[in-house]
């Protein structure tokens, strides 16, 4: 039981840690399309 909820923890840790990264980098890409773009 405890592995299950380590495990689970993991995953949620490892979604909250992908989605951060990915929003950041699609910030990061916008600001560069809206600099472009001037």
């Amino acid at each position: 039981m405890a592995d299950y909820f380590s495990s689970f923890g993991l995953g949620v840790g490892g979604g909250f840690t992908t989605y951060f990264v990915f929003s950041l980098l699609g910030y990061g890409i916008y600001q560069a399309l809206k600099l472009l773009k001037h």
